[in-house]
């Protein structure tokens, strides 16, 4: 096998390994407008999750919506309009 045929097999397998990302997928979702007051100094609160003891129900409070999808899909703020 030649050393560029070796090269192009070990590009293909380190483009394969980075473009594999796992698809974010949500069972059900609701929003919901928080009418309580604000909480001075906060900007969202996170409650459930992976890692919390709750891992199948996800709150976030006090956000605006924008923030809210870019962190369910992991999109940079340019991403949405």
């Amino acid at each position: 096998m030649s050393m560029h045929m070796r090269v192009a097999i070990v590009f293909l397998m380190l483009a394969a390994a980075v473009t594999a990302q796992p698809v974010r997928q949500f069972d059900a979702a609701s929003v919901r407008v928080d009418n309580g007051p604000p909480i001075p100094g906060v900007s969202g609160v996170i409650k459930g999750g992976p890692g919390s003891s709750d891992p199948g129900r996800f709150s976030y409070t006090q956000q605006l919506l924008k923030v809210i999808v870019m962190y369910a899909y992991d999109l940079p703020a340019h991403r949405i309009q």
